[in-house]
């Protein structure tokens, strides 16, 4: 009896022996696999992936997570291999039932880019605007955004622009990726141009009706606007005005931030961002920090050197480039630059300088007494 117990407990301790050998090794096998997909999606091994899942077939309304993350591999490899088609049952599959926020997120926005592909707006829409907006944290959200609003700032005669817009600024107050924050800058700055110089009238713009007598000067000086962007905006050949004609004019205000460490200039509408530039700043920290005002503005500058030479507008020699405007601390301004291997950088003599492209377009937009923040 003893020794049947004995071969009994000997039989049951090699099964559990061999049961928990085989259970560690089956777990190894998963982690390993798993380890390698995860090197492989890193590695954006695409072809791999395709081939690693290809017999995998689409199980209608599973929620086996370890399936779905199956799916999620196979939708990303055909994805990236343009196979969008075969893709897309899969991501739709993801998007109703995987629990994983990232993958849904990935399948909800992969559909709205096919969407797009198709010129499906309102369906692409509704996948931007889905889980994605709901989580702060999803890595896809600031792309997400930036792709709403392309499709408002598509509208057309600028129907939904201010909605683009005003979409573009919350996600600047809310996302922290440096990449997204780039991109939906630049897109702001371009839909915020089409605002200011098109035709349409917009929140933040008015339809005057030019009186009897008026000049673009006082009906400049009315709206604290200027005369060349009044110009630009109407897109008038002759500063030369009828009675009764109608012009676009802004009614907002700018005014402008300067980052000394990021060596950038931000443009503000109504202390909302509108547009960023790049620029070059004093060297050894010698452009001066505080709130000042734009006092005097000259195009083609002539430069007053130090030793009190005059070097005048057109001069190799001539720093200023093509504007020059003054801030109310002497003898520092904001001018444009024939160098623009010097901006993004510590690099004046502590005057702030830009593109001669991009200073001429603010010379144009900036009235007098703007606003000019300096900051470190």
């Amino acid at each position: 009896m003893i020794r049947f117990l004995r071969n009994v407990f000997m039989l049951f301790f090699i099964v559990v022996a061999l049961g928990g050998g085989g259970w560690l090794y089956w777990q190894n096998q998963m982690r390993l696999e798993k380890e390698k997909l995860a090197l492989a999606l890193q590695q954006k091994d695409f072809v791999f992936l395709a081939e690693h899942f290809k017999n995998l077939k689409l199980k209608e309304d599973s929620s086996s997570e370890s399936y779905l993350e199956k799916c999620f591999y196979k939708a990303t490899a055909l994805q990236n291999l343009k196979q969008t088609f075969e893709a897309k049952p899969f991501w739709e599959l993801l998007a109703k039932n995987t629990l994983n926020r990232d993958h849904c997120a990935q399948a909800m926005y992969s559909l709205g880019l096919q969407a797009l592909q198709s010129n499906n707006t309102q369906e692409a829409l509704s996948w931007f605007e889905g889980k994605i907006l709901s989580d702060l944290q999803c890595s896809l959200y600031g792309s997400a955004m930036l792709e709403i609003a392309r499709i408002y700032g598509q509208s057309k005669e600028g129907k939904h622009w201010d909605k683009a817009v005003a979409i573009l600024r919350a996600a600047l107050k809310k996302i922290q990726n440096p990449a997204a924050i780039q991109e939906i800058k630049t897109l702001c700055g371009e839909l915020n141009e089409k605002r200011l110089y098109s035709r349409t009238v917009l929140p933040n713009f008015i339809n005057h009706e030019v009186s009897s007598g008026e000049s673009l000067a006082l009906i400049a000086q009315k709206y604290n606007s200027t005369v060349d962007l009044i110009m630009k905006t109407n897109a008038l050949k002759s500063s030369r005005l009828r009675p009764h004609n109608h012009l676009k004019i802004f009614t907002g205000t700018f005014s402008t931030q300067i980052s000394k460490t990021e060596n950038t200039l931000t443009l503000l509408e109504n202390d909302e961002f509108f547009k960023e530039y790049l620029v070059g700043t004093g060297k050894d920290n010698t452009t001066p920090v505080g709130d000042f005002e734009i006092t005097s503005k000259q195009a083609n500058p002539i430069w007053y050197r130090p030793d009190g030479s005059i070097i005048p507008f057109g001069n190799k020699e001539n720093l200023l480039g093509t504007r020059w405007m003054s801030i109310n601390y002497p003898g520092y301004g904001i001018h444009g630059t024939w160098d623009s291997e010097s901006l993004g950088k510590q690099s004046s003599a502590g005057c702030v300088r830009l593109r001669n492209a991009d200073v001429e377009e603010l010379f144009t937009i900036l009235p007098l007494h703007t606003k000019v923040k300096i900051v470190e």
